[in-house]
């Protein structure tokens, strides 16, 4: 992945396993599909079963965005991104690491809202 990449890449949701992210452009779609079973692997690691079994791409300047597509982006709190960094201390490409722990955190939080929806 470029070294770029973390800047041009915004989780947007995680729904029936699959992680939806938005990219500034094709060429960095093309480099998230290429990688996408190491960033799957990574991320299902974390978690210790099968969170994400795909991870699809919608293409769109950031600055394009409506205001309240940002609305639904779940905001992973500190704990999720403490858990999520643990994880990832073997990634020695700093950028690539990032988008990891991003992934990882968002997929943490949209875990647990699911299953405190469940509870009620």
């Amino acid at each position: 992945m470029g070294s770029a990449l973390h800047s041009q890449v915004k989780p947007i949701k995680l729904k029936n396993k699959i992680l939806h992210v938005m990219v500034q452009n094709s060429a960095v779609a093309t480099d998230i599909a290429f990688k996408s079973p190491i960033l799957i692997e990574k991320i299902n690691q974390f978690f210790g079963y099968k969170a994400v079994e795909k991870i699809t791409t919608l293409q769109k300047r950031f600055n394009d965005c409506d205001e309240n597509q940002h609305k639904t982006v779940a905001k992973p709190d500190d704990g999720c991104f403490v858990r999520a960094k643990a994880m990832c201390n073997d990634v020695k490409d700093e950028k690539l690491k990032k988008t990891l722990i991003d992934f990882m955190a968002l997929i943490e939080k949209e875990t647990i809202d699911n299953f405190n929806k469940n509870l009620k």
